[in-house]
């Protein structure tokens, strides 16, 4: 019976996310996929909306609460960043612009914690109370840890789905052998 090019295995699915790993592994650092994933505008989008009535915003502000816990940080560039309305917008023009931090800033969150913030004092006294560095270079620390992990795990599931191919190839051989 011929084969007809449908009965062979396609691998080109397979080769392709390889081909994505192999790309994604030789492009280069974490500040090179920073700035071609647009770290800063993405997160600096975000931090803007933050703190709106919109059911699309809503779901942004509690994206940055569950990620401010998640990753102990606060702000894009740190704690202060809710204080400028050119970074945090909506939160400031809601609050008319008083001073607070969203609960998800402090350390033991509880509700309208971050009303206790006095931004005059130094870091080290914000910092016994509330997260201070920013959610931006946790995100960068992140990717740098992360990077080659994830592309040695991307480089692996291609060899394993190279090596499969190779097999099914194999096996459709010694089947039209017989």
């Amino acid at each position: 019976v011929p084969r007809t090019p449908q009965s062979v295995p396609d691998g080109t699915g397979s080769l392709g996310r390889g081909g994505g790993g192999l790309l994604f592994y030789y492009t280069g650092s974490a500040e090179q996929l920073e700035e071609k994933l647009k770290l800063n505008e993405t997160v600096g989008d975000v931090f803007f909306a933050y703190g709106g009535n919109d059911t699309s915003v809503s779901a942004i502000t509690e994206a940055v609460d569950l990620f401010q816990q998640g990753l102990s940080c606060c702000g894009q560039y740190g704690y202060e960043d809710w204080a400028n309305a050119s970074i945090a917008f909506t939160w400031a023009e809601t609050l008319n612009n008083k001073v607070y931090l969203p609960d998800s800033c402090c350390k033991e969150e509880t509700t309208d914690c971050g009303e206790d913030v006095d931004l005059t004092k130094n870091e080290t006294v914000v910092a016994q109370k509330f997260y201070t560095k920013g959610c931006q270079s946790k995100i960068r620390d992140f990717l740098n840890e992360w990077t080659n992990a994830i592309a040695g795990i991307m480089m692996s599931a291609f060899v394993l789905q190279l090596i499969c191919l190779l097999f099914s190839c194999c096996l459709c051989c010694i089947k039209d052998h017989d």
